[in-house]
């Protein structure tokens, strides 16, 4: 229903939440017509979105649990495609323990934490076809 609601591209696009818990977070995006460019794989930019929900959601979950308002913003992306995504992709964050610590330095402090989160998409035979870093920006807002 959030994603329905906060990020309808995302809801249109068919990405879907797998799991969360203390040390990853798995996204899935499905391959199916609309997400499919004219070389028969999975456009880069729908692979873009479900990667960025994978390191967003833990944020956004820690960032939930704290009493101060903090901003927080994508501030660069690395990605790279080693192989054409030709079938469903999963996306997997295994950083969610450093984005729970940084929300809380940014959430103590005033000052910008930043941190490079990669999450990993890879279809279901294991092959990895994308690999996103996310620079995140994290500060608590003056009242």
């Amino acid at each position: 229903m959030y994603t329905r609601k906060m990020v309808p591209a995302a809801s249109h696009a068919g990405v879907r939440f797998v799991s969360l818990n203390d040390t990853e977070c798995i996204i899935k995006m499905p391959y199916r017509r609309r997400n499919k460019n004219p070389f028969r794989s999975m456009y880069f930019a729908v692979q873009s979105m479900a990667a960025e929900m994978s390191t967003a959601l833990p944020a956004m979950i820690h960032l939930a649990g704290h009493d101060v308002s903090i901003a927080w913003i994508v501030l660069d992306f690395e990605a790279s495609f080693p192989k054409k995504a030709t079938g469903d992709v999963t996306f997997t964050c295994s950083q969610v323990a450093e984005i729970k610590d940084v929300v809380n330095k940014a959430a103590a402090s005033g000052n910008a934490e930043t941190l490079k989160i990669e999450t990993v998409g890879r279809m279901a035979d294991g092959t990895e076809v994308s690999r996103f870093v996310f620079h995140w920006s994290f500060k608590r807002r003056s009242r």
